[in-house]
C-alpha cells in the first residue's frame, strides 16, 4: 500500500473528517484512481473499524468519525466512479422506519454498501413502510424499491431499518 493511501486509511479510522478531504483531493492530483482510493485506502480503513468495533475496542461515537470521514472522501470520488461508468454491485434501497428515533444504523449501512459498490437509494428517515399483510415485502416500501430500477439485470436488496423495540415488533409482523 502507498504512504498515501495508508494514510487515507489511517484517516478513516481515526475519524479525521477534517483533513480526508484535502488528503483525497491530493491523491487523485498525484494520479491515483478513484476506484484504487475507494478499494486500497476507504474500504480497508472502514474494515479495520469494523473488526474493532465487533472486538469491543471501538464505540459508535468512533464509528460515526470513521463513517463521516468515508463519506466526505466519498462525495469527492463518486462523481469521479460514476463518470468512469464503474458498474455497481446492485441496488440498495434503504429507509428508517418510521417511529424510530434516528438514522445512525441506516446510514452507516448505506456508507458501508456504498462502498462496497452498491447503489444506494435512500427513502431517509420516518419512513411509513405502508405495513401490510404481505410477508417481508410492506408494500410501501416494495413500491419504493420499483421506482428507479430500470436495469433488472442487477439484483436489488431491500432494507429497513430500526432501533427501536416496539418498532422490530412491527417489522415481525409485516
Amino acid at each position: 500500500m502507498s504512504d498515501i493511501l495508508s494514510t487515507i486509511s489511517t484517516m478513516i479510522i481515526e475519524g479525521n473528517f477534517v483533513d480526508i478531504m484535502d488528503k483525497t483531493n491530493a491523491a487523485l492530483e498525484e494520479g491515483l484512481g478513484a476506484d484504487e482510493l475507494l478499494n486500497n485506502g476507504l474500504m480497508p480503513g472502514m474494515d479495520h473499524v469494523g473488526v474493532e468495533f465487533k472486538a469491543g475496542n471501538m464505540f459508535v461515537p468512533e464509528v460515526l468519525r470513521s463513517a463521516k470521514a468515508m463519506q466526505e472522501s466519498m462525495d469527492i470520488l463518486r462523481p469521479i466512479l460514476a463518470e468512469k461508468g464503474i458498474e455497481t454491485a446492485g441496488k440498495i434501497v434503504i429507509g428508517t422506519v418510521k417511529g424510530d428515533l434516528h438514522d445512525i444504523g441506516k446510514n452507516l449501512v448505506g456508507m458501508m454498501c456504498e462502498g462496497a459498490g452498491f447503489e444506494i437509494i435512500d427513502l431517509g428517515n420516518e419512513f411509513d413502510f405502508g405495513w401490510t399483510a404481505v410477508p417481508c415485502f410492506p408494500e410501501g416500501f416494495f413500491q419504493q424499491c420499483n421506482l428507479g430500477l430500470a436495469d433488472k439485470d442487477l439484483p436489488v436488496f431491500l432494507i429497513d431499518v430500526s432501533c427501536c423495540p416496539g418498532i422490530h415488533y412491527k417489522q415481525k409482523s409485516a
